[in-house]
């Protein structure tokens, strides 16, 4: 953790550059924006579920089918995409100012380092809000950080920053996406020798535990962005694709296909909240933006 000490405007700054690395331009509606930074935190996870959706109803669509070329190719291309997509969100920063990334993991190591300038005080100032102010919106501040801070609200004081605690807890959250690390690295991104390798069984089961990856992304990214960041517009990382997108398919059930994946969408978002409430802040509290 840094010793430096951040003044407001320091601190406003980087606020802005914590926000700009999930969701950059911060656009009333994705998907597909042109204004989105294609690096973001919040553009990764989402390409990331979409193409996850565009692969669930092709697989529906060839249920019971036997397999060909083209499904080969696309069941292939989903694991190799969602394996980096995985790998590249919770891959940790270099020293070296050349290699420095954009990742779910960079970006908490990044507010570990800056935590003592994580301040009651300076959220304050990042919003815009008097720290004597009693309106509804500072109370809500008030609460979300006694609860970032660890610290009881009859112990409230400027200087309270954020705990180290939490974010140590947001980082053993992401530690289920190690074994699909290595898969990635093992046998996508690079063609590793079999002395090296690790047995194909053991990616294999790794890459099944990709809905578990997906899920605890999206709960790390969303705490950190809604509750951290109060940035409201990134409550769900989901794409929400059209009915639209289907026609393509000429046969009957394409409507039947699509119902359960959105109904399958609205859990994986229901899910992102209840991650929220569990750690202790109500979900609708937290969004101020």
């Amino acid at each position: 953790m840094t010793n430096t000490v951040f003044g407001c405007e320091q601190f406003k700054a980087k606020w802005a550059e914590w926000r700009e690395l999930v969701f950059q331009n911060e656009p009333a509606r994705l998907p597909n924006s042109s204004l989105l930074e294609p690096h973001c935190i919040y553009a990764q996870i989402w390409l990331m579920m979409a193409d996850d959706a565009a692969f669930r109803i092709a697989r529906q669509a060839y249920f019971g089918r036997p397999k060909n070329m083209l499904f080969d190719f696309i069941e292939r291309s989903y694991f190799r995409s969602q394996s980096l997509a995985i790998r590249r969100l919770t891959e940790k920063n270099s020293k070296d100012v050349n290699k420095i990334v954009i990742s779910l993991t960079g970006l908490l190591d990044d507010l570990e380092q800056h935590a003592g300038c994580f301040t009651r005080a300076n959220i304050f100032c990042a919003q815009n809000l008097a720290y004597d102010c009693q309106d509804l919106e500072a109370r809500l501040l008030h609460e979300a950080f006694d609860y970032l801070s660890r610290v009881d609200p009859s112990n409230r004081k400027q200087s309270d920053a954020l705990s180290i605690d939490i974010l140590h807890d947001l980082r053993r959250e992401l530690t289920i996406c190690e074994p699909i690390q290595k898969a990635a690295n093992k046998i996508v991104a690079h063609a590793s020798n079999p002395s090296n390798r690790g047995s194909i069984a053991e990616h294999n089961k790794a890459l099944c535990d990709i809905l578990r990856c997906q899920r605890r992304i999206c709960h790390v990214a969303s705490f950190v962005s809604v509750i951290m960041l109060r940035c409201a517009q990134c409550r769900s990382f989901l794409p929400e694709p059209d009915i639209d997108d289907l026609k393509f398919f000429k046969d009957t059930g394409t409507q039947e296909r699509w119902d359960r994946l959105a109904a399958r969408g609205r859990l994986l978002a229901e899910d992102e909240k209840a991650f929220v409430q569990i750690n202790g802040i109500k979900f609708g509290k937290a969004a101020m933006g």
